[in-house]
């Protein structure tokens, strides 16, 4: 049994890190520069930003740096919980996570609400007279 726990356990790992690695590496395989836009929300008017915030973004990301460099500097801020300031809207990661956490968990609960229910009631309905067609069905 343990060992099963630590093979899962170390599973888990392997996945997070994965997951971690395609996070950092998506965004820097996309064409083009992630400054290079306009920033507003929504409906209000776009301005460009200018040579000076662009370097200061750029300084900030550390995308002025080697891959290597903004690997490290990627990884120690997640160490430490900074998941750093959103580039759409002028306002931390974190913040805007916990803004929406709610109506995530919210959806989340009503989902496994109903899926506990349904999935409850088809069980019953199927085992209740097994091997026939509504069993196989459902």
């Amino acid at each position: 049994m343990p060992r099963n726990v630590l093979r899962l356990l170390g599973r888990y790992v392997l996945l997070t890190a994965g997951l971690v690695l395609l996070n950092f590496w998506i965004p820097r395989a996309l064409p083009g520069d992630p400054l290079a836009f306009t920033s507003g929300t929504g409906t209000d008017p776009a301005v460009p930003l200018s040579a000076e915030v662009v370097a200061q973004l750029r300084e900030y990301y550390h995308l002025d740096e080697p891959l290597h460099r903004q690997l490290r500097s990627y990884l120690a801020d997640l160490a430490h919980g900074d998941l750093g300031w959103s580039i759409a809207r002028p306002t931390p990661v974190s913040t805007l996570i916990a803004d929406r956490l709610p109506w995530t968990l919210g959806l989340l609960l009503t989902a496994l609400a109903l899926s506990t229910l349904i999935g409850t009631a088809c069980g019953i309905l199927a085992g209740w007279h097994p091997g026939r067609r509504r069993d196989h069905v459902l």
